[in-house]
């Protein structure tokens, strides 16, 4: 073993990965490997690889210098000038080792940091070049854990801790919309679990990094590296009865299905398999290994549609509504009162304080979710005194004009904090454009519910207030608070082109005089968006806005539907869809597969935590919205099924009562929240005493209004939607029965995605009379129907409009 001294760049290389190293510190300056030839490492202010730390706190860690050297082929060993901390790293042929031996007891946090060019780190490389945390996964005794990384064009970095771990950790910026690090840590003892107790002590740390090409190809290093067999499911859930097909990476010694109400039940731990989800509720997949190390595949089945929107629209409305009509933001899970500060500060439910209630968004997405329940399923006297509580008595202040709650309809032209607003507007709100663009949608499906000419002409008045005062000449959806404020770009933070579209149909099917500029002004918005490009819009610090991303292609798809096909529209659409994947979540857990890496949500709706990945937000079906457009421009199983994913990952968050948490966090160490929102903030200078942050890595102590969220767009998708990919046999909203007779769980179901033409007759429970659509992704082999007029064949096969003649229809495919 050679030591050595030398002022030039280190560099280790094998297998197409290389590693640079400082001379000086020994810490890591580069890390190479994968498709692309960029460095994965942020080279921006105060960002560290590979540098082992002590002392830490939620605010600042100590480095620990690596002064020592020694180099073998494809090793380098790095020490402290103590000898007591040692960092080896070795390079294989499919991968790099890092070993860390640290003393014990130098916390409250120590640990390695691993500080990756995170997207919107301010080191000049474009934000293609960036990469995001899109695959996590922790073993629940601590005994490993895996993660993935995601730059372009999957270009993927796996990262395992094949060893226990005390915990990791995403260090963000001060306001939380930036991700500025990743740690993982040997010791938290700052850090306090809700039993009380404290995380694992360890002295040891070992960590693999490996790249892939694909999810599947990093799963299987994952499984090898950290010597797991793991179960990769067809689809990561359905209706409850669905039998969901899963294959095994790994060497499985045996495979438990734990169900929702803790039975547990061996499967055969063979290469393929199927698990029946016989009942509503979290299903877990164990695989043990060889070795005794054991992987948890999580899976979610719904309940019938109906029995989901009864269960939380009474939970909301028995706990929710404040006697004003209004609902709250939040309330705790255990008192079920709204008696709490989120860390913005913000009241959960106090109808005296300014936008604490906000009209159209949060509070207002219960009532919006009653609404729709009822649109589906048909009016209940109960929910229907509920929403006229809410829309009419609160939000229109019916029957006290002159009297307007805050936050709700004016009908007069008024000034607030130094701005002069046209008449509908909502009185003393803050976030116009954003609350108004939902309270639109409410009032159009109030409308569509109750016919009601009133609340027709307040929606028309409320739309041309907001043409009027937040659409620029551009088509540019403008937000300004106050007069002393700048204007922010608001086109694409609650899609209100979406909303306009919607109140365009509306008015165009009753033959109103205002459709036509409802329709022009509706193009107007979406060609801003073409022009617009790539310039997403942000507020609070510059970002990469994963909502503006999402609606924006949302939006433009919607747009290419529903107002008019211009080929532009659907073109950027879909680049934008692809470009998202970044910001997309994806693995073997429904409570975050599919789901939008939002990361600072959570601050603005509880009480517990600052800033955490946001899994299963209400805000994350902005994407699935987009790919359920996407399937139904291009016939993409693959949309459908991830949209439906999406939607398994918001549905897994209703608790049994029917109360939704505003979302899961795979985060153990949320962010420090604002300091000015922190009832009393501790100074740095007593940060190292901190000994009650809490562990996240869970659900947050309050349910939220916002998870309403999931009905109100179930009911524009999967109300008449569902999905067979004859090729993994995975079902989208609806099961096989025990006859082999394919159930849809939609209540209105009148479209049908499969993959191709089945293999076998595959038989279809319909509504006798009712048209039915049915695409297939690949129509190469035609469909013939039998028990149904086929009404009309588009693109050939790929479209067919029927109207079955029994209550089975069976397809099959052409004989040639």
């Amino acid at each position: 073993m050679n030591t050595l001294a030398t002022t030039s760049a280190i560099e280790l290389q094998q297998g197409g990965i290389r590693l640079v190293f400082d001379p000086q510190t020994n810490h890591v300056t580069g890390l190479y490997g994968g498709a692309s030839e960029a460095d994965w490492i942020s080279h921006a202010q105060g960002r560290r690889f590979g540098v082992p730390f002590v002392a830490g706190t939620q605010q600042t860690e100590t480095d620990v210098m690596l002064t020592r050297r020694e180099i073998e082929p494809h090793r380098l060993i790095a020490r402290s000038e103590s000898r007591l901390t040692t960092l080896t790293w070795t390079m294989r042929e499919d991968h790099v080792h890092a070993e860390l031996s640290l003393p014990p007891r130098r916390g409250p946090r120590s640990g390695l940091s691993l500080d990756l060019d995170m997207l919107d780190l301010p080191d000049g490389n474009p934000w293609r070049q960036q990469v995001m945390p899109i695959g996590i996964h922790v073993a629940d005794d601590l005994a490993y854990a895996w993660f993935i990384f995601h730059r372009a064009d999957d270009d993927l970095l796996l990262m395992v801790v094949d060893g226990p771990l005390a915990a990791w950790r995403i260090r963000y910026s001060y306001l939380g919309h930036r991700m500025d690090g990743f740690q993982v840590l040997t010791e938290a003892q700052d850090v306090v679990p809700r039993d009380g107790t404290r995380l694992p002590v360890m002295q040891r740390l070992s960590v693999k990094l490996a790249f892939a090409s694909s999810m599947d190809d990093a799963w299987r290093q994952a499984a090898k590296l950290a010597r797991l067999a793991m179960a990769v499911p067809a689809i990561t859930g359905g209706y409850v009865g669905s039998r969901v097909g899963y294959r095994l990476i790994g060497h499985a010694t045996e495979l438990i299905h734990l169900t929702p109400a803790g039975e547990q039940r061996s499967l055969p731990p063979a290469l393929t398999g199927e698990v029946t989800l016989g009942e509503p509720g979290l299903h877990r997949l164990a695989v043990r290994s060889a070795d005794g190390s054991t992987h948890v595949t999580r899976l979610f089945a719904h309940e019938p549609w109906h029995a989901v929107y009864d269960r939380v629209n009474h939970f909301y409305r028995d706990h929710f509504q404040h006697e004003c009509g209004a609902f709250f933001a939040a309330i705790h899970t255990d008192s079920l009162q709204p008696d709490g500060l989120t860390f913005e500060g913000r009241p959960f439910g106090d109808p005296n304080y300014p936008n604490a209630l906000r009209s159209g968004e949060f509070g207002g997405f219960c009532g919006w979710a009653m609404l729709k329940n009822m649109l589906l399923f048909g009016q209940e006297p109960s929910l229907r005194k509920s929403v006229d509580r809410y829309l009419l008595h609160w939000g229109l202040n019916r029957g006290h004009e002159d009297q307007p709650f805050n936050d709700t309809m004016y009908k007069r032209p008024a000034e607030h904090r130094g701005m002069k607003w046209s008449a509908y507007h909502l009185y003393k709100e803050v976030n116009f454009a954003q609350s108004e663009v939902f309270f639109l949608n409410q009032m159009i499906d109030y409308v569509r519910l109750t016919n009601d000419p009133a609340v027709l002409d307040d929606a028309v008045g409320l739309a041309k207030h907001f043409i009027s005062d937040h659409v620029k000449p551009d088509g540019m959806v403008c937000c300004r608070n106050s007069a002393d404020s700048s204007d922010h770009d608001y086109t694409t933070v609650e899609a209100p082109l979406v909303a306009l579209v919607r109140l365009w149909h509306l008015l165009r099917e009753r033959g109103h005089a205002d459709a036509g500029f409802i329709r022009q002004t509706s193009l107007h918005v979406a060609d801003y968006l073409l022009a617009r490009g790539l310039d997403f819009a942000t507020e609070g610090e510059p970002c990469t806005e994963d909502g503006s991303f999402a609606c924006a292609a949302w939006s433009l798809l919607h747009a290419y539907l529903e107002l008019e096909p211009r080929p532009r529209y659907m073109q950027f659409g879909m680049e934008l869809l692809r470009l998202h994947a970044k910001l997309e979540m994806r693995g073997l857990d429904c409570r975050m597969n599919q789901s939008t890496i939002r990361f600072w949500e959570t601050q603005y709706e509880t009480d517990t935590w600052g800033p955490s990945i946001n899994a299963g937000h209400g805000w994350s079906l902005w994407t699935a919205m987009a790919k359920f457009c996407a399937y139904r421009i291009t016939r993409s199983m693959t949309m459908l099924q991830q949209s439906y994913e999406a939607f398994l990952t918001s549905l897994s968050k209703i608790d049994v009562s029917g109360g939704m948490y505003s979302c899961y966090t795979p985060d153990m160490i949320p962010g420090t929240p604002h300091q000015w929102c922190v009832p009393k903030p501790l100074p740095i200078g007593q940060d190292t005493q901190q000994t009650t942050i809490p562990l996240g890595w869970g659900y947050p102590t309050t349910y939220a209004a916002s998870g309403n969220h999931v009905l109100i767009q179930a009911a524009e998708t999967w109300a008449h939607t569902s999905g067979v990919n004859v090729e993994t046999n995975a079902t989208i909203n609806g099961m096989f029965d025990d006859k082999g007779v394919f159930v849809s769980a939609a209540p209105h179901f009148s479209r049908l995605a499969i993959s191709a033409a089945p293999r076998q007759p595959m038989k279809l429970a319909v509504t006798p009379g009712r048209d039915l659509v049915i695409t297939l992704e690949h129509a190469e082999i035609g469909l013939e129907l039998r028990d149904a007029d086929v009404l009309e064949r588009l693109d050939g096969e790929a479209v067919i409009r029927c109207r079955p003649t029994s209550s089975i229809v069976t397809l099959a495919a052409a004989r040639a």
